[in-house]
C-alpha cells in the first residue's frame, strides 16, 4: 500500500455516536480461510443515519477527493506494462476508486434504509524492519472516559464513537484508491455483550420515565457485579 506523506499526520477524527456492527475490538480478527489476515487486525463497522453522518462526510470528502487525485498521479508513475494491465482491468483511468462509506439496504424489501456504514480497521501487528515484531490494540473507553475493563466482550448492537486517522492509499497491484479509516480507539456508550441484548431488539424505544443512571448502587455491590475496579482497570496496550 502506498500513501502520500502529507496525509500521514492528519489529526484524529471522532465520529458521532452510532451502532457497532461485527465489532472485533477485544480479540484479533485473522480473517477467513478464503481471505486470511496473516498478522490479524482489529475492526468495527459503524452505522449512522445519513443525517448523523453528514458532518463527518463533509469533513472527510476533501481528503477523499485529494486521495483520488494523488492515486491518479501515482498510477501515472507506474511502468507502462503495469498501467496497461490496470487499464484493461479497471477501465480507461486504470484506477479502482473505493467508496468512503456503504449505503445499507433492507434485506427483505431491498429498499434503502437511510443508514450508512463506515468501516474502521487497525493492523494488530507485524515484523519490524530491524527484526522482531510489533503489536498494538485499540484504546477502549467507557462513556465517562475511563479505560474499559479487560475481559468484557463487545458485541454488535453496542453503541459508541470511533476515533480514527484518515489514511489515503493507492495499491499498485490492483489500482485501488481510497481513503482508509484507521481505527485508533472507541468509546462505548451502551454495551451489548454475552447474555445481553439492546432495548430496541425487544421493541423498546426511548420513553419518558425512569433513568437508571440516576439510581444509587452500593459501591461494594457494583464492584462485585462488574468484577473489576474501574478506577484501577489496566489500560496497557491502549494507543489513544
Amino acid at each position: 500500500m502506498s500513501t502520500d506523506k502529507k496525509f500521514k499526520r492528519l489529526p484524529t477524527v471522532t465520529t458521532p455516536t452510532g451502532a457497532f456492527r461485527y465489532p472485533k475490538l477485544t480479540e484479533i480478527d485473522y480473517g477467513t480461510k478464503e481471505y486470511p489476515s496473516k498478522d490479524g487486525n482489529y475492526n468495527v463497522r459503524l452505522v449512522l443515519t445519513a443525517e448523523e453522518a453528514a458532518p463527518l462526510i463533509a469533513e472527510l470528502t476533501p481528503l477523499y477527493e485529494q486521495a483520488i487525485v494523488e492515486g491518479k498521479e501515482q498510477f501515472a508513475a507506474l511502468k507502462i506494462d503495469t498501467r496497461k494491465k490496470l487499464e484493461k482491468k479497471n477501465g480507461k483511468e486504470g484506477i479502482d476508486v473505493n467508496p468512503l462509506y456503504t449505503e445499507l439496504f433492507d434485506e427483505e424489501t431491498e429498499q434503502p434504509t437511510g443508514n450508512l456504514e463506515f468501516k474502521f480497521k487497525m493492523k494488530a501487528g507485524g515484523e519490524k524492519r530491524k527484526g522482531g515484531r510489533w503489536s498494538r490494540k485499540p484504546g477502549i473507553f467507557d462513556a465517562k472516559g475511563a479505560p474499559f475493563p479487560r475481559g468484557v466482550d463487545i458485541w454488535g448492537g453496542s453503541t459508541g464513537k470511533v476515533a480514527f486517522e484518515p489514511r489515503p492509499y493507492f495499491i499498485p497491484a490492483s489500482g485501488a484508491v481510497g481513503l482508509g479509516l484507521g481505527l485508533e480507539a472507541v468509546q462505548i456508550i451502551s454495551l451489548v455483550g454475552p447474555g445481553m441484548k439492546s432495548a430496541d431488539s425487544y421493541g423498546f424505544a426511548e420513553e419518558e420515565g425512569l433513568d437508571a443512571t440516576t439510581l444509587e448502587v452500593p459501591v461494594a455491590e457494583a464492584i462485585e457485579e462488574a468484577g473489576v475496579d474501574a478506577e484501577t482497570a489496566d489500560a496497557d496496550g491502549h494507543d489513544f
